[in-house]
């Protein structure tokens, strides 16, 4: 019983994390976006 206790308890732990780092990546894909947009606009290049 303890096992199956850990287990979930375990990849319920495992869940939060990787759902937490693919929010913190999803963000910093969005922030290179929005920092590459204002570089093209500076060089005058147009985007699609």
């Amino acid at each position: 019983m303890n096992f199956i206790k850990g287990a979930i308890i375990g990849s319920a732990i495992t869940a939060g994390v990787i759902i937490t780092y693919g929010d913190s990546l999803n963000h910093s894909k969005k922030k290179m976006m929005k920092t590459g947009k204002k570089l093209m606009k500076k060089m005058g290049v147009t985007a699609l």
